[in-house]
C-alpha cells in the first residue's frame, strides 16, 4: 500500500464537512471517502481552512481538496473531479426582509463575491472571513442579506441565529462541488475516482449518504 493521499476539508462546514483530523463526516468527506475505499489508493483527511487553500497546496499539507465549488478561475490552479453534489449559493435574509437585497456580506475565500459583483452589479458586496461574520453583519443591519452556501449556510443559520433568518427557497448560483487536486496529481487516480464515483452514484450510493444527512437530492 502506497502514502497516503492527504485530503483536506473545510472542518466547520456541515452537513458537507466537519470534525477533526482524528473523525471526519458530512456529505463530501462520506462520499469522498467511500469512493476511494473502493481503490487502491490510501487517502487521510487533514482539517483545513478554505481561505489558506493555496498555501496548504503549495506547502504540501495536502495534496487535495474536497467540498470545493468548480469555477473556471479554480480550474487554473488546481485538477477537478467529476462533480460530486450539486448545490448553489442563496440569500439569507432575516425573517420580513425583502426578497431582494441591496448589501451582502459573504466570506471572501469563497467564489460567490466575484459572481454578485458580475452579475447583480447593484449589489454591495462586503469580504468577511466565514459564514458567522456575513450572518452576523445581517443581523446586525450592516448588510442586508449573507450569501452563502445553501447546505451550509441553512446549517448555520439555525445553530448560530435560531429563528432569525428565512431559509431560502431558491438558489441566486447553481454551483457543483468537487473534489480539488493538485495539478501535479497522478491523472490515473483522478480517472480512477470519477469512475468509482460514478459507479456509487449509480448504485445508490450517492442517495443514502444525502439521506443519512437529510438532504434531498445532489
Amino acid at each position: 500500500m502506497g502514502k497516503k493521499l492527504r485530503i483536506g476539508f473545510n472542518r466547520d462546514f456541515y452537513p458537507l464537512a466537519q470534525g477533526d483530523a482524528k473523525r471526519a463526516s458530512g456529505i463530501i468527506v462520506d462520499i469522498v471517502s467511500s469512493v476511494f475505499a473502493r481503490t487502491e489508493f490510501p487517502v487521510e483527511f487533514v482539517p483545513c481552512s478554505l481561505d489558506n487553500l493555496s498555501r496548504h497546496f503549495t506547502e504540501g499539507d495536502v495534496q487535495a481538496f474536497a467540498g470545493i465549488a468548480i469555477t473556471d478561475v479554480r480550474r487554473q490552479q488546481v485538477i477537478f473531479s467529476a462533480p460530486v453534489i450539486d448545490s448553489g449559493g442563496a440569500w439569507f435574509r432575516l425573517n420580513g426582509a425583502g426578497s431582494q437585497p441591496q448589501s451582502a456580506a459573504t466570506p471572501s475565500a469563497g467564489p460567490l463575491q466575484t459572481v454578485i459583483e458580475s452579475r447583480f452589479p447593484g449589489i454591495r458586496v462586503h469580504g468577511v472571513r466565514n459564514y458567522c461574520d456575513a450572518l452576523e453583519m445581517a443581523v446586525t443591519g450592516e448588510v442586508d442579506a449573507a450569501a452563502l452556501n445553501v447546505h451550509v449556510g441553512s446549517h448555520q443559520a439555525i445553530r448560530d441565529f435560531p429563528g432569525r433568518f428565512l431559509l431560502p427557497a431558491q438558489l441566486f448560483l447553481s454551483l457543483q462541488l468537487g473534489v480539488a487536486f493538485a495539478r501535479d496529481t497522478d491523472t490515473n487516480l483522478i480517472r480512477v475516482f470519477n469512475v468509482e464515483l460514478e459507479k456509487m452514484r449509480r448504485g445508490g450510493g450517492m442517495d443514502n449518504v444525502m439521506r443519512k444527512y437529510a438532504v434531498v437530492g445532489g
